[in-house]
Parts: C-alpha cells; sequence; structure tokens
C-alpha cells in the first residue's frame, strides 16, 4: 500500500460503549489504529510531541444479542468522520457487525473490531497522497 504515496501522521480516537455489562479497552480504535500502523502510517495521540495531519475520530457500541446455549452475540455499529488538519471531512461512514463467542464482553468486542476492521479497509486507500 505503502510504496508509492507519501502517508500522513494519523490520530484515532474512537469512544466506545457497551449496553449491558461494563467492558473496558477500545477494541474498535485498537484495531483501527492497529490496521493504519501495518500500513505504514505513523499514529500519534495526545502524548504525542507532533500533531496529527489527518484525526479519526467516532463513536462505537455493543449491545447483547442473545444466547443459545453456551453461546452469546452480540451486535455493534462503529461511526467515524476523518477530518484534515484544517477540519475539512475527508470522509464519513459507518459500520455493524456481530459476533458470537461464549463471554458477552468477547463477543462484543470482536463485532467491534470486525466493524473497525471493514472501516479500515475503506477509509485507508483514501488517506494516502
Amino acid at each position: 500500500f505503502a510504496k508509492d504515496k507519501t502517508l500522513p501522521t494519523v490520530q484515532v480516537s474512537i469512544g466506545e460503549e457497551h449496553f449491558g455489562r461494563r467492558i473496558i479497552d477500545p477494541a474498535a480504535e485498537t484495531e483501527f489504529a492497529k490496521m493504519l500502523q501495518e500500513c505504514g502510517f505513523k499514529l500519534v495521540d495526545e502524548m504525542s510531541t507532533n500533531r496529527a495531519e489527518v484525526t479519526i475520530t467516532g463513536h462505537a457500541f455493543s449491545g447483547y444479542g442473545m444466547q443459545k446455549g453456551n453461546l452469546v452475540s452480540c451486535k455493534s455499529r462503529v461511526e467515524l468522520k476523518v477530518r484534515n488538519r484544517n477540519g475539512n471531512i475527508l470522509a464519513v461512514d459507518r459500520q455493524t457487525s456481530a459476533a458470537v463467542d461464549i463471554t458477552e464482553q468477547t463477543a462484543a468486542k470482536t463485532a467491534l473490531h470486525n466493524a473497525a476492521g471493514e472501516l479500515a479497509e475503506r477509509i485507508i486507500p483514501k488517506l494516502g497522497r
């Protein structure tokens, strides 16, 4: 991906909420940042001395779906907005996903991870110059 493109520094900030039991750690933000880093982007955050050229912000939520035997399903939705340093909106997108696991927490985080991954596949190609 990065061979013939100039890649901007990027900051990712995606708030998350799970309706039901409390779940910590930002699964959507982590997945999106991981994919950016694997594509060669330099990541920054609020602790960095450099300022991001592109910011990806958004909100994600997940919720309990149903249980069948030992399996629990959860559904998620991730909504993102991509802006350049001047505040201009470069992209807006959203994605829903579902996942099944033996725990509600893992199913919820996997659903968020999957939705963020699908969004990253669509948004990352738009970020290179």
